[in-house]
């Protein structure tokens, strides 16, 4: 016998989602309704969070392109050297997680996909997500001198990368790949596709951004792997999780 509507209606409503954390920034490209377009491009991505941290591009020439189906059939912001930004919006220090869904269309080196600028002016203090080149030839992500996974063009990836001053990690597609000294405190600001933002962003790259969420604090395993299980059925990344994770079959449930 079919099952009721009813039942089904109930049964997605008990899905787990990233709004049962108290996220700090929350883009999401398969939410339409938080993406200002002028004309194909992008000119705001809205904060799900409820903090109002939308991130944004006055310059035409700078704004990254909606692509409705760029994300295997679901929407991206892709970043073909643009950048989205927000110029401060509050201190936050030490610890927090950053988690993004992406696909690198091209790579160079050095190539910022998420930055945060740090309170302070040493380079070492910069607390940023950026892709490196190794051997000249083959890209590697890294979280200062924490080296992961290397990255193929035109392959989608789910990376969560904790910041935690001496104890930071990185996590690639579910599975730890690193730890390392973050150094800095506080973070102010952020720009999305590239580093520092406005008119004269440097070290952008080619990014295809699915979602992206900033947390305040670190997660706990189970939530980790929540998320991760949340990210990976939404965006058709299951393969990628490691056989034993908790949420490699199903999503997880409220």
């Amino acid at each position: 016998m079919a099952t009721p509507t009813i039942n089904r209606i109930w049964y997605s409503s008990r899905l787990w989602t990233p709004a049962l954390l108290s996220t700090s920034l929350w883009l999401d490209a398969n939410d339409s309704s938080t993406v200002v377009l002028n004309g194909s491009t992008v000119s705001q991505w809205n904060d799900k969070s409820g903090n109002d941290r939308h991130v944004a591009q006055t310059n035409s020439t700078l704004q990254p392109v909606y692509n409705a189906t760029g994300f295997d059939g679901k929407p991206s912001i892709d970043f073909l050297n643009d950048v989205l930004w927000r110029a401060s919006w509050g201190d936050m220090s030490q610890p927090f997680t950053r988690l993004i869904v992406f696909r690198p269309l091209t790579i160079a080196s050095p190539a910022h996909i998420w930055n945060s600028d740090i309170l302070g002016t040493s380079t070492v203090n910069n607390v940023a997500d950026f892709f490196s080149n190794m051997n000249g030839t083959m890209s590697q992500y890294a979280l200062y001198h924490c080296n992961g996974r290397i990255l193929t063009v035109g392959t989608n990836y789910l990376r969560i990368s904790e910041f935690n001053t001496t104890n930071s990690r990185v996590y690639h597609d579910g599975t730890l790949v690193g730890t390392a000294n973050s150094g800095g405190n506080a973070a102010r600001g952020i720009t999305i596709g590239g580093r520092s933002g406005g008119d004269a962003p440097t070290a952008p790259a080619n990014w295809r951004i699915a979602e992206a969420i900033l947390i305040n604090g670190i997660l706990s395993t189970e939530d980790r792997q929540k998320v991760e299980g949340y990210l990976a059925h939404k965006w058709g990344l299951t393969a990628n999780l490691p056989v034993n994770h908790p949420y490699k079959a199903s999503p997880p449930m409220a």
